[in-house]
């Protein structure tokens, strides 16, 4: 079978010309043979492909059936690019894939050669045909926000973010994949009369840590994913909490997410045997009610976390007694946690907690999941 490169036709090179040049390369046989061997779910498993651009292979969106998911023109792994929103040079995209050659140490190893890339951010994701066709064909996926992403970057646009994970400047290291769980029969009943009343609140409630995918009857859990900025020597740990995307520096380069999530935890958090509390990055460690020789400072009512901006959303602690202690730690009895901008639920803590911050070098959040 003959292989095409796309540096050798005059664009625009549409993929109905390519369906067309294959077809008269081949005898029917090789063609239905070649669209097998050219399909997404092959090249993401395989990382083979008879359809390149110089040396790089890419994915471009021909339909919706599998077969018909041929691997073309080249460039960073981005396909379904939305030409529509371009903003001062970058573009925004709804998948890519990145290398991958099954390097995990800390969970069952993926035999893909490749990993699809769903771009989270609610605003740039449109196509939910081309969505719902990639997650049925059960490959494993992950689903980041890439404007989140970017927030680490000064200056960094969406095309260079697809760069570095192609080019593995910024590598996948660990990974724990997409997840969803379909509408049950209560569930679905629900929707079909939310959507046709039209109205504006689903009445639904997802299970803990999930969302719902716009235009799709199911919960979505979004991938977990630990990079590696291979240039600045720094790991990023991606997920989702709650209805939030969330980016943290992490302090140094753990090889797992699991021991990533380790990374984040304070001392105190660690050492504690008892149950630990957690809203956001804080965390909510249960003591003994301190002595009054350690408090520096008595409040009554409510008081603010430490921020690290004025940007930054407010932790704000309701309860009967607070008090700070010398080290500067906050310490409260019987309370309530709130944010404000309700990216978290309350948080209800019963008898004295201190409060310790996780210990991210940096962290952003990105609202509108999915």
């Amino acid at each position: 079978m003959k292989t095409i490169d796309l540096n050798q036709l005059r664009p625009p090179i549409e993929h109905e010309y390519i369906h067309n040049l294959l077809m008269k390369l081949h005898t029917a046989d090789e063609y239905k043979e070649l669209t097998k061997k050219a399909s997404l779910a092959h090249f993401v498993k395989t990382g083979e492909t008879l359809v390149k651009k110089g040396k790089n292979p890419c994915v471009y969106c021909s339909g919706i059936a599998e077969d018909d998911w041929l691997v073309v023109d080249a460039e960073i792994g981005i396909f379904n690019v939305n030409k529509n929103r371009y903003t001062k040079g970058d573009y925004y995209f709804d998948i890519m894939v990145a290398p991958w050659e099954g390097r995990v140490l800390g969970r069952k190893t993926s035999k893909q050669k490749y990993l699809l890339i769903f771009n989270g951010d609610e605003e740039f994701n449109e196509d939910i045909d081309t969505e719902y066709t990639l997650r049925n064909l059960k490959l494993e996926s992950l689903t980041i926000s890439f404007e989140c992403l970017k927030m680490f970057y000064n200056r960094a646009t969406t095309h260079d973010i697809c760069s570095w994970l192609q080019n593995e400047q910024l590598k996948i290291v660990d990974y724990t994949p997409d997840d969803s769980i379909p509408f049950s029969k209560e569930e679905s009943k629900v929707y079909n009369k939310w959507v046709e009343k039209k109205a504006k609140t689903l009445p639904l409630t997802p299970p803990l840590g999930y969302s719902r995918l716009l235009g799709l009857r199911e919960w979505h859990r979004a991938a977990t994913v630990l990079l590696y900025d291979a240039d600045d020597d720094f790991s990023i740990l991606m997920g989702q909490d709650e209805d939030t995307y969330f980016g943290c520096h992490l302090k140094d380069n753990p090889k797992t997410v699991v021991s990533a999530f380790k990374s984040l935890q304070p001392e105190a958090v660690r050492k504690c045997k008892k149950t630990v509390y957690r809203q956001g990055e804080w965390f909510a460690v249960p003591i003994e009610e301190p002595k009054l020789t350690d408090r520096v400072a008595v409040i009554s009512g409510q008081a603010v976390l430490p921020r690290n901006s004025e940007e930054e959303a407010e932790h704000i602690v309701v309860a009967p007694e607070i008090c700070v202690l010398k080290d500067g730690t906050v310490c409260a009895l019987d309370a309530s946690v709130c944010h404000s901008n309700n990216d978290h639920a309350d948080l209800n803590t019963p008898g004295w907690v201190a409060y310790h911050c996780n210990t991210a070098v940096r962290s952003f959040t990105v609202e509108g999941v999915d």
